[in-house]
Formats: structure tokens, sequence, C-alpha cells
């Protein structure tokens, strides 16, 4: 019988023993993603980190659907030609892209 000794899965901090090879079939003896998923298990830190990534995914779209509406309003009301608008949304994605870079 295969066992692998796991320290921490999906944010638990006890060890316990997983056997793999009731997962894994005679056919072929492939570990695959889902096998890894079902013998770790899905617990609350994968729910809460699908949530936070949801969220982000969602405040990204809403920021550029934002860019999207303002852009003509700003070309409108500051008689700015299109590259000037461009320039507007080209230094805003730069700057976010500076100052996120350091903290990863």
């Amino acid at each position: 019988m295969n066992r692998q000794r796991v320290a921490s899965c999906g944010g638990w901090q006890q060890s316990r023993e997983l056997d793999i090879s009731a997962s894994v079939t005679e056919e072929d003896d492939v570990f695959t993603c889902a096998d890894a998923i079902e013998a770790c298990g899905f617990g609350w830190f994968q729910i809460r980190l699908s949530f936070f990534a949801g969220l982000l995914w969602m405040v990204d779209a809403m920021e550029i659907m934002v860019l999207a509406i303002l852009s003509p309003t700003v070309l409108c009301d500051f008689h700015l030609s299109t590259w000037q608008e461009s320039l507007i949304g080209t230094v805003k994605i730069r700057l976010v892209l500076f100052v996120f870079l350091p903290i990863n």
C-alpha cells in the first residue's frame, strides 16, 4: 500500500496519512490534480481564497469599466485629443503596475 505523510494540507496543522493508492486506479498509475484535491480536502482556507480572488477580479473589471465610461466624458469636458485620452488610461495602468510590482 502506498502511503504518504502530509504535514500541512489545506491549512490543517496536524499530520495525517493519506492513502493515495485508493485514488489511483490500477489501469494508469497517474496521480492527477483532482486526486490531490480529493486527498487534501477542500476547507475554509480554499473557500476564503476563492472568495477574495473573485472579489479582486470583480474590482478589476469594474475599474476597466469605469475607465471605458469616463474616458469619453473626460475627452469632451477637458477638450482633449484622442492620444491624450489614451495616455490617461496608459498612465493609470502603469502606475498600478509599478505600485504593486514591489509588493510581490
